[in-house]
């Protein structure tokens, strides 16, 4: 066990860690705009598969834990690997060049403290309905939880829906590095498809980001709208 931590405390075991866990944050991020895509399929589409997920509580837990966990360790990773660079070079450089990294690449830390603050935000609003309270306690006709409806009573409010986009834009920006990051930190990297893998961060992150927007823009534009037009 103490080799273990050890190896995951060496820089490259930090960069493992950090990269390992990014992916599973990815496929929860998609797997979750995939969720909340059926907003547009309408109120009893979305209202069904959020109480599907109420059906097996157990699976929700583990799901939650499961994701704090990664969110835990790949923070902790990130912080590691930032001492590690940074005692490595304990006098800044003279001259710096920032255009040999990208910007998304320079602001990956504060992107992830933003991100990491907007989550809470994001569950206190959503989940635990702690915030903005105002905009749940609604029933549908079958006696569900209107999920719908206070997504959409919530992306009305322009303040609501222009902190989701700064939070989605953030959230693009992260993963348009930590994607192509990952990749060489696993060795994923072949001269016959690098441009490709270069080039796969950004487009990811543009979909995901595209995805998510999506919503309070087709709900501040009317597409979606509440039911009966409320």
């Amino acid at each position: 066990m103490t080799s273990i931590v050890a190896a995951a405390r060496s820089s490259i075991g930090a960069k493992l860690v950090m990269a390992v866990t990014g992916l599973g944050l990815v496929f929860f991020v998609l797997g979750h705009l995939a969720g909340n895509l059926q907003i547009f399929q309408g109120q009893d589409a979305l209202n069904h598969y959020a109480e599907k997920l109420r059906e097996y509580p157990a699976f929700l837990w583990v799901a939650r834990l499961g994701l704090l966990a990664l969110v835990i360790m790949h923070i902790a990773a990130a912080i590691r690997v930032t001492r590690l660079n940074r005692s490595a070079r304990p006098e800044r450089y003279a001259m710096r060049k920032p255009q040999e990294a990208s910007y998304a690449a320079r602001t990956l830390m504060v992107s992830g403290v933003l991100i990491a603050a907007y989550v809470v935000y994001h569950l206190l609003h959503f989940t635990t309905q702690d915030v903005h309270a105002q905009y749940a306690g609604h029933v549908d006709p079958q006696g569900r939880h209107d999920v719908y409806s206070m997504v959409v009573a919530s992306f009305q409010n322009p303040l609501i829906s222009s902190v989701y986009v700064v939070a989605m834009i953030l959230l693009s920006m992260h993963l348009s590095h930590g994607i192509g990051s990952f990749m060489q930190t696993l060795g994923w990297g072949h001269p016959r498809y690098n441009r490709t893998v270069r080039l796969l961060g950004p487009i990811t992150a543009v979909v995901i980001a595209a995805g998510y927007i999506s919503i309070p823009v087709a709900v501040l534009v009317g597409w979606v709208d509440l039911p009966g037009g409320q």
